[in-house]
């Protein structure tokens, strides 16, 4: 037993040797309470490092208030750590929820020791249960880098600061990620004061390529390597390839995995993953991240990542059991061989590139509208200002402020500002939560089984035949925010994936003053 953890080690430790180093560099000083920014290598055992001391400090057995908070990039994510986090915490009596766009078990009246979220669901939560959050004692962040420099992170910031206003002093914040160069400034970010911490060794990377899918197949097959993830950079080229994988590949043995499949078919995929000895998932970003996939023989890119960051996540994920990763390049373009030699060469060196992206003002309109939202009663200008000061001026703040009550969405009286009826309107619809671009997305379903695939078919007439889920489907129907699709089977002349483009601003940007869009 670990002198440091009499309480939780043999529910989260138990089962192994001990601790590695990742966790021997960790636990200790988030015992001593501090803040801490932890790079460490892909499947190092973070999220143990993390849990388990701040559970040994902040939680006790049977507790029925929110005394750590957990946050993560997707959905996908959420539920992956509620399954992984239920049976230590259960074996301690502390008890777990989650909260997502599609998941809810936090109930209305009751609390829960910890909590698994992301970034807008929380926004959701701190204007509708804002009392939950008054025992909060520490917030994880985690795979921060997927979030770092983009209007997601913006708002997670300053999510981070309405948060401690509520809370009885100064969270304990821990920030996990496995790919940062810059860790300090992460830390500056969305950590101010925390111990860095860079511990584990990471692995080195055994990368070949190949000049076409059925090459990298070929590779597959004579190295013994028959359980792959194969990562592409988009939605449509996810489903371009696994079907086309169906002509070289058992089409049983394939699964695709992206942000539009239903909860339901990205769970089928990670548990078929899990389940397989052999088999084929394309996926995008989707998981990159940590999510229990068992283990995986190799990586293989589809195109060269656009930065090296990408490429070691993306990589780390295969052979987490063995002493290197193993990857395959796909080489279409004349320069990708190139590419991924560079690549290579800069993870080897751990020269990774440093996020130094702009403040998104969008998340400043989207926060005020969120803030005021969640206090009726309206809240002073100097609040406003203290929240948003990481990303906007006070000047520029100002701009924005006028130009929202200008178009009807702030009112201002008796020294305070207030969300106007056309405001709290959106806020009932849960509309002012999330900064993220509304495509326009419609529902995409089976017709034989009524099964939800997924949403954010576009474009797409009665007739087409469409590639989604892996599979060719004629479209049947359209209308009432459904696309509703025959079965699947093979490939057919003309099939293509349909999906609406994803902007990279914020989804507010377009009620930014014309001077700052």
């Amino acid at each position: 037993m670990s002198p440091g953890l009499p309480r939780t080690f043999g529910a989260f430790f138990g089962r192994f040797a001990g601790l590695n180093v990742v966790q021997r560099d960790v636990i200790p000083v988030i015992l001593d309470g501090r803040s801490a920014v932890v790079v460490a290598p892909t499947a190092s055992g973070k999220t143990e490092a993390a849990v388990a001391p701040l559970v040994e400090r902040w939680v006790p057995p049977d507790s029925d208030a929110l005394l750590v908070l957990y946050v993560v990039p997707t959905r996908a994510l959420v539920n992956d750590l509620r399954r992984r986090l239920e049976a230590p915490l259960a074996a301690l009596r502390v008890r777990l929820a989650a909260k997502t766009g599609e998941v809810m078990t936090l109930s209305a009246r009751e609390s829960s020791g910890i909590l698994v979220t992301t970034p807008e669901s929380l926004d959701s939560l701190l204007c509708r249960r804002a009392a939950l959050f008054g025992a909060l004692r520490a917030v994880v962040l985690d795979e921060v880098h997927l979030l770092d420099g983009t209007y997601r992170g913006d708002q997670l910031r300053i999510l981070l600061s309405r948060l401690e206003s509520l809370t009885p002093g100064p969270l304990q914040r821990v920030v996990l990620s496995a790919t940062v160069a810059d860790a300090e400034g992460l830390g500056q970010r969305y950590a101010p004061g925390a111990t860095v911490i860079r511990t584990g060794e990471a692995r080195p990377i055994a990368l070949e390529t190949a000049p076409s899918r059925e090459a990298v197949v070929a590779r597959l097959r004579e190295s013994g390597r028959l359980k792959a993830l194969w990562f592409c950079d988009s939605r449509a080229q996810v489903e371009k390839v696994a079907e086309e994988l169906a002509a070289v590949w058992p089409r049983n043995r394939v699964a695709v995995h992206h942000g539009s499949l239903s909860q339901r078919e990205r769970h089928d995929a990670e548990a078929a993953l899990r389940e397989w000895t052999w088999g084929i998932c394309v996926a995008t970003t989707t998981l990159e991240v940590g999510i229990d996939i068992g283990d995986v023989d190799a990586v293989v890119l589809e195109a060269p990542p656009l930065t090296v960051s990408a490429f070691v996540q993306r990589v780390g994920r295969g052979g987490r059991r063995e002493d290197r990763a193993t990857a395959v390049g796909l080489c279409l373009g004349e320069d990708d061989a190139r590419s991924f030699e560079v690549l290579a060469e800069l993870a080897a060196r751990g020269e990774l590139e440093v996020v130094g992206a702009p403040p998104d003002l969008s998340v400043c309109v989207q926060q005020v509208l969120s803030a005021l939202f969640g206090a009726p009663s309206g809240l002073p200008p100097t609040q406003l200002e203290a929240w948003l000061e990481p990303l906007a001026s006070r000047a520029v703040l100002g701009a924005i402020l006028d130009h929202l009550e200008r178009e009807d969405y702030v009112v201002r009286a008796r020294g305070k500002l207030m969300a106007s009826t056309r405001t709290m309107d959106l806020g009932e619809k849960g509309r002012v939560h999330s900064n993220i671009p509304d495509g326009r997305e419609s529902q995409v379903v089976d017709a034989a089984t009524g099964r939800t695939l997924g949403r954010s078919l576009t474009g797409v007439q009665a007739g087409d035949t469409v590639v989604f889920a892996g599979a060719a489907r004629r479209v049947l129907s359209i209308g009432g925010g459904r696309v509703v699709l025959g079965g699947g089977g093979g490939a057919e002349p003309g099939a293509r994936p349909a999906f609406a483009r994803r902007r990279e601003r914020g989804g507010f940007a377009w009620l930014l003053p014309e001077a700052l869009r």
